[in-house]
């Protein structure tokens, strides 16, 4: 009975270092995310910046702050005026490398307590349960009004979002089922990463000639991550060259759409106006244009030549040391990188809805910025399969030699 009652005893203690090394890992997040938030916001910058026809005092900073670190997550931006009602969702900016990086350390510093050797990924991932709680317990006070922000501009071919015509009274907030969401996710993924031990740990799990268990999800991982990172540095060198700083903000949708481009998908970008009509709604006009109108053939070609390189990597990578076949395995590694791709897609869609009453008819504006997620799956799954069957085989043949 006494051994019984050592182990519970031993288990209660176990789940309380845990518990406390979340929230400790969590609160060390948030305060690092907010500060950096803040020094941003203090120089003008972030997702929602001050308006140059206004001056912020201190609690408007702080706000805005507050407002720009939750939306860095992915969090849709909801707003509610007296003849308005707005709701925003934009897609991934440069600005979610604050949560990423804070996440990182709270990982850390959760593995740390609970101890190196028994901590890993799920230890540090229970940072996400805290972190997001403190995401809700802080939104009802980071909020802006629309007249002393401004938005990155971001323009396409065809449908231009002025931002500047948003009415000047919206209170503007962020919506909390979207912030469990994203907490959870963020928290998970980074707050893992960093009791893992940072990059380069999660680098030598892929790559690492050891670890033959799942060889194909470590492929298309491995062709993910730095398929996106080949894609980003090409991003930052078009918007160095061509000095659109303004838009630096959205490099990260940048790349993921044109890596989608690069899988055959077509960038969808669709506005439309509709009137209400006697208690219906008709539609008052609509521009819509596919990326695959704009971009020329040898373009999306040479973009290609991203993804096919890295998926013959992570082909390779899925054929050692595995007991399967190469075709097996090549298939294995292609649906679960499509899965991915569709997945990651959704991060880089932007979505507005907007209703206005002018007069006593009520406007309703709808812009929709998205790739098509069925082009996405087909075209990343037949690159995957093409190119992860030649790298699997190729490594198959190495193993030979």
């Amino acid at each position: 009975m006494e051994m019984v009652s050592d182990s519970q005893n031993r288990k209660q203690a176990d789940w309380a270092r845990i518990i406390i090394a979340s929230v400790a890992g969590a609160a060390a997040a948030v305060l690092l995310g907010f500060a950096l938030s803040l020094l941003a916001a203090k120089f003008g910058l972030g997702i929602l910046r001050p308006s140059g026809s206004t001056e912020s005092n201190s609690n408007e900073t702080l706000a805005r702050a507050g407002i720009n670190f939750l939306i860095s997550h992915h969090v849709t931006i909801v707003g509610r005026g007296a003849t308005t009602w707005l709701e925003i969702n934009w897609p991934i900016t440069l600005w979610a490398i604050i949560p990423a990086v804070s996440l990182v350390l709270g990982g850390y510093i959760c593995s740390l307590i609970v101890g190196r050797k028994s901590g890993g990924f799920t230890v540090g991932a229970v940072v996400a349960i805290p972190y997001t709680a403190f995401l809700i317990i802080m939104s009802p006070y980071c909020t802006a009004v629309s007249k002393s922000v401004q938005m990155p501009n971001l323009p396409a071919k065809g449908v231009e979002f002025d931002f500047s015509i948003l009415p000047n009274a919206v209170k503007l907030q962020t919506l909390p089922v979207d912030i469990i969401t994203a907490g959870l996710v963020f928290g998970i993924l980074f707050g893992g990463l960093g009791a893992l031990g940072g990059i380069r740990s999660w680098v030598k799990l892929l790559f690492s000639p050891e670890l033959p268990r799942s060889s194909w999800i470590r492929g298309a991982l491995a062709a993910l991550v730095f398929g996106y990172f080949t894609m980003s540095i090409l991003a930052f060198g078009i918007t160095a060259v061509t000095h659109q700083w303004s838009s630096a903000d959205l490099i990260p949708t940048v790349t993921g759409n044109f890596y989608g481009i690069a899988h055959g998908a077509s960038l969808k970008v669709i506005r439309s106006n509709t009137v209400s009509s006697q208690g219906g709604f008709s539609k008052g006009g609509s521009v819509e244009f596919e990326s695959k109108n704009v971009l020329p053939t040898t373009t999306v070609i040479a973009l290609g030549i991203i993804p096919a390189f890295w998926l013959l990597i992570g082909g390779r990578i899925a054929g050692a040391r595995s007991g399967k076949s190469f075709f097996v395995n090549s298939v294995e590694m292609a649906g679960f990188y499509a899965l991915c791709m569709v997945a990651t897609s959704a991060l880089f869609s932007f979505a507005l809805s907007q209703m206005n009453t002018v007069g006593d008819a009520p406007v309703k504006t709808t812009i929709l910025l998205s790739l098509a997620p069925t082009q996405v799956f087909i075209g990343s799954f037949a690159i995957a399969l093409v190119f992860g069957t030649l790298g699997a085989f190729w490594s198959q043949l190495n193993a030979h030699s």
